[in-house]
C-alpha cells in the first residue's frame, strides 16, 4: 500500500514539473486526496444517518418506555384499590361478629327470660291481694312471707340477666315502650303521661322484651267559669216536683 502512494505521489510530482515547464497551471488535485474526501464524506454521511436512525430509536424507545410506565401506574392504583376494598370487607366482618357475639351475650336469654314473665306478673298480684287480707294466724302469716321471698329472690335472679320491669305512674307516655289501652282526662299530670299501669313492661339489657299495658291521661276538659258561678235553685217548684215523681214512678214501671 505504501509502495503504490509513493509511485502515485511521484506521477503527481512528475506531471507538476511537467506543467511547470509547459507554463500550464500549477494546481492539480491528486487522485489520493480525491478518493479518500469522497471516503471521509461516506463515512461522515453514514455517521449522521447512523446518528439519526439512533435517536429515532432512542425516541420510540423513550413513547415505549413512558406508556409501559403509565401501564404500571395504573395496574398498581388498581391493586392498591383492590387492597383497601378486601381490608375495608374483613374489617366489617370482623365487627358484624363481634356484634353477633356481644348480641348473643346480651340476649341469649330472651325467650327463657319471657316464660319467666307470666310468674313474676301472678307472684306480684297473689302478694298484692295478701297485702290487703290481715290474718293473725301464724300458718297464713308463714305463707306470705314465703310468697314474698319468693318473689323477691325470682326478681334479683331476673335482674342479675339484665331483666327488669318498668312501668309506673306519671312516666311519659312512650309508643316504643307502652301500649296504651285507654286514656282519660286528667288536670294533675302532663298530657300523653301514664295514669295508670294496667301490666307492668319488661327490658333485657335496655331493650323493651314486653311492652307496658297502661292507661294514658289527656288534658281534661276547660270548664267555663260562667258555669261554676251558676248557683242552683233552693226550692223546686210543685210542678216539677210533680214531674220529676211521674218520672221515677214510669220508669220503675
Amino acid at each position: 500500500m505504501l509502495v503504490r502512494v509513493s509511485a502515485l505521489t511521484r506521477s503527481s510530482l512528475a506531471q507538476t514539473s511537467v506543467s511547470r515547464s509547459l507554463g500550464a497551471p500549477s494546481v492539480v488535485m491528486p487522485r489520493m486526496s480525491q478518493r479518500w474526501m469522497s471516503s471521509q464524506d461516506q463515512q461522515s454521511s453514514n455517521h449522521n444517518n447512523a446518528n439519526g436512525s439512533n435517536g429515532q430509536q432512542q425516541q420510540g424507545n423513550g413513547d415505549e418506555s413512558a406508556k409501559r410506565i403509565s401501564e404500571l401506574e395504573q395496574q398498581v392504583k388498581t391493586l392498591k384499590q383492590e387492597v383497601l376494598y378486601s381490608l375495608a370487607d374483613q374489617e366489617n366482618t370482623r365487627r358484624i361478629a363481634k356484634k353477633d357475639v356481644a348480641d348473643a351475650k346480651a340476649y341469649g336469654v330472651k325467650e327463657f327470660a319471657k316464660s319467666l314473665l307470666d310468674v313474676a306478673d301472678t307472684m306480684q298480684k297473689a302478694i298484692e291481694s295478701m297485702d290487703k287480707y290481715q290474718s293473725k294466724d301464724q300458718l297464713v302469716t308463714g305463707f306470705i312471707s314465703g310468697v314474698k321471698a319468693t318473689e323477691q329472690n325470682l326478681m334479683k335472679s331476673l335482674k342479675g340477666s339484665g331483666v327488669e320491669p318498668y312501668g309506673t305512674y306519671g312516666d311519659k307516655f312512650d309508643p316504643n315502650k307502652y301500649e296504651a289501652l285507654a286514656s282519660v282526662p286528667d288536670a294533675k299530670l302532663p298530657p300523653n303521661s301514664v295514669y295508670q299501669v294496667l301490666r307492668r313492661g319488661w327490658s333485657l339489657n335496655g331493650r323493651v322484651l314486653r311492652p307496658a299495658q297502661v292507661v294514658t291521661s289527656v288534658a281534661a276538659p276547660e270548664i267555663e267559669p260562667a258555669f261554676l258561678e251558676r248557683k242552683l235553685p233552693d226550692k223546686v217548684d210543685e210542678a216539677d216536683d210533680e214531674e220529676i215523681t211521674k218520672n221515677k214512678n214510669t220508669k220503675s214501671s
